[in-house]
Parts: C-alpha cells; structure tokens; sequence
C-alpha cells in the first residue's frame, strides 16, 4: 500500500505540517490506452485508489520515466530487478557487446567492485553456470572425431 497528501500541497507547506497527513492508499500501474492518453504522449499511469473509492492519477510522459528509472531500479528489490533483466531479452551477442563496452569504460578498481558485487548476489552454484557458460562460449572444443 503507497501513500498519497489528501491535498495540493504549495512548495512552503510541507507534506507533515498543518493538518496535511499521507492518506492509506492502493497504488496500480498501468500502460494508458485511450485517447487522451496518446493525445498527451502519457505512457505510464498510477491511480492511488483510497478505501472510499476517491482517487488521484499520476500520468508520465517518457520523458518523467526515464528521469525515474534509476531512482525506481535503486529502490527495487534484487528479484524485481532480475525480472527486469529478464524483460530487456538480450540476445547473448547483445549483451555481450554492452558488457564489454561497459567493463572497458571502467576503472580496474570499479571492475573489482563489480566482481566482488557478482560474488555476493550470485550462489556458488549460479556463479560456477556462468563461469562454465562463458567460457564454453569464449572456447571451442575440437570436435572427437
């Protein structure tokens, strides 16, 4: 459950002072559709639904989201963020060459910070896969003849 004010706040105000308090609210997520909607270029709505039925909508233009993004993947939970992974469908070609052009862009001291981070995220099975994955990937085999 989110919160919302159960008013339009002025900057000054304050969202704790004056009798202003977050409200319980049901928060839902959803890709418009309708003609306003494309009209105005929205495309991503939150409605925060209180128990009484009243509601309020946010509406973002791409522009609002990608803005969001990194606030919202800093805040997710490390399961919501592999889903994510999982969305973007990237060809292993694909991700290989973001990898790389992104490991090449860093420092060795921000490489190491990235292995040490992949060590405590992955299980010592999941890592040994990856391993093992890469580098059949990165070696050939004779085949037997």
């Amino acid at each position: 459950m989110g919160f919302i004010s159960n008013q339009w706040l002025n900057r000054g105000q304050g969202l704790r002072r004056r009798r202003y308090a977050p409200v319980s609210v049901r928060v839902v997520c959803d890709q418009p559709g309708d003609a306003w909607s494309l009209t105005n270029e929205v495309k991503l709505e939150f409605t925060a639904r209180r128990s009484n039925g009243e509601f309020q909508s946010l509406h973002l233009t791409q522009t609002e989201i990608d803005a969001a993004v990194d606030v919202v993947m800093d805040a997710a939970s490390a399961e919501a963020r592999e889903r994510m992974l999982k969305r973007l469908r990237l060809s292993a070609a694909e991700a290989d060459a973001i990898g790389e052009a992104i490991v090449a862009a860093m420092s060795a001291k921000a490489r190491e910070r990235v292995l040490v981070r992949f060590l405590k995220v992955l299980t010592h099975a999941r890592f040994l896969r990856v391993l093992a994955f890469d580098l059949r990937a990165r070696v050939k085999l004779p085949k037997k003849p």
